[in-house]
Parts: C-alpha cells; structure tokens; sequence
C-alpha cells in the first residue's frame, strides 16, 4: 500500500486500486476499482460495461451474494487484486422482449377465447336454442322461416 506525506507530518494511506474480474453471461470484464469506493459505484461502472442497470445487478462474491448498501466501500468484502465476482441481471433490452413476448401471448390467449365465445354463439344460434330467448318478438311465421333455414354462420378459424 503507497502512503502520502502530509504537510502536518503524517502518513495517510492511499487508495489502493485493485482489478476485479467480473463475469456476466459468459463474457469476462477486468475493473480497476479503489477498494474505498462505494459498492454503487461500482455498479455504476458495471452498468457502463453491460447495460445492466443498477437495480437488477445482483452480485456474487465466493458463491454467495454481495449485500451491501450502495454507500458500503468495497473493503467489507475482503476485495483483492484479481477476485472474481460473478454479475447475474438482464438489461432493459433483454426485459423489454420479455413484456412483449408477455404481451403477444395474451393478445393471442384473448383472441382464442373471443373465438371460442364467437362459436358457441353460431352453434347458439343455428339449433335454434336462442330464438326461445325472443319468442315474444318473433312471429309463429317467422320463426318456422329461420328454424328451416337457419342462419349460415360459421365460426372462423
């Protein structure tokens, strides 16, 4: 560790940085970081590197999660030259194709069951099931005439 001389004749340690290996999905990352700086400053470095934005950055240290305040230094973690901490957490790209694909899926799931109901009032209709529903509304005539021939509806596919 470098110290500096001060003009009232003491020793203060200097920061000492360190390069920490970070890994995330695959790619390696080497970050110079000074062992006093706060762990939300590193993970702002690190959102600079992968995107990855700070509130989805979890951290793992020795197979165990990094829990720290943002205002906690380094330090706590026992940090050296060349430790390797493991990043798991998605960008805002990567998320924002989740919701789509979310999206999409309940787009389709609502049109299924729009065409379901959409069948079941055509199958309704052509046995005649609901003219009993309007009886006071359709003539004797009237009815003999649609029962006869029935409403062509087909559901769609």
């Amino acid at each position: 560790m470098a110290f500096l001389w001060v003009s009232s004749g003491y020793c203060v340690p200097l920061p000492m940085a360190v390069t920490i290996s970070v890994s995330h999905k695959g790619k390696s990352y080497n970050v110079q970081v000074h062992l006093t700086s706060t762990v939300s400053s590193f993970q702002a470095q690190l959102q600079e590197l992968t995107s990855v934005p700070v509130e989805n950055q979890k951290l793992l240290f020795k197979g165990k999660r990094a829990s720290a305040k943002g205002s906690d230094a380094l330090e706590i973690f026992g940090l050296k030259d060349g430790t390797k901490v493991q990043m798991l957490g998605s960008t805002m790209e990567e998320i924002g194709g989740l919701r789509a694909v979310e999206d999409e899926k309940k787009q389709a799931e609502q049109i299924l069951r729009d065409r379901e109901t959409q069948a079941r009032v055509c199958q309704t209709l052509s046995t005649g099931i609901a003219l009993r529903l309007f009886d006071s509304d359709i003539s004797a005539y009237d009815r003999r005439i649609l029962l006869r021939t029935g409403p062509k509806l087909q559901p769609r596919v």
